[in-house]
């Protein structure tokens, strides 16, 4: 198991930033990936594109994942990663994961969005006459729509900077 270094002098486990975030997500989707079962845990693998799966397999052997390397991950890989691994996992841990997945989607989709998806029916993934296969569905939905959030937020949160930031040049030319 690799883990974030602590030697890092300027990361923290607080989100201070998209590249904090970005770390933080891949290093815990990599864990999933890990909690696995082998044989899933290596269709995954096989199943990612190239880019990813040398990342994963240079940060296992590094046993850490090094701030610096962030640059090299992409948003859209991070998600593949997570969808692979949710469309593996075992029917038993699928159903203990789905009020996770639900609870992430309603803090950033927001009350409103959230009771709408609500409203559609998902499926209870405590009854066991909901398929696994309708109940990966739902949460495969809800996870490419959690990373579509978190994509829109980061480049909000950057043209916010950005705006903010030739504000204060033109004020201090005035």
């Amino acid at each position: 198991m690799w883990f974030v270094s602590p030697n890092s002098s300027d990361y923290s486990s607080r989100r201070k930033n998209e590249r904090d975030l970005k770390l933080d997500y891949f290093a815990h989707t990599v864990a999933d990936l890990h909690r696995l079962p082998k044989r899933l845990e290596a269709e995954v693998l096989a199943e990612l594109p190239s880019g990813i799966r040398t990342f994963v397999a240079e940060v296992d052997a590094e046993c850490q994942l090094k701030p610096e390397s962030e640059p090299r991950l992409d948003w859209g890989e991070i998600a593949t990663l997570e969808d692979k691994v949710l469309s593996r996992e075992e029917e038993a841990a699928l159903r203990r994961r789905a009020w996770q997945i639900r609870t992430r989607y309603a803090r950033l989709a927001g009350p409103d969005a959230f009771h709408a998806y609500m409203l559609s029916g998902p499926p209870d993934e405590k009854d066991p006459g909901v398929s696994i296969d309708e109940l990966r569905a739902d949460l495969r939905r809800l996870l490419a729509a959690t990373h579509v959030t978190y994509n829109l937020a980061l480049v909000r949160e950057n043209n916010r900077r950005r705006v903010l930031k030739k504000l204060l040049q033109w004020g201090a030319g005035l």
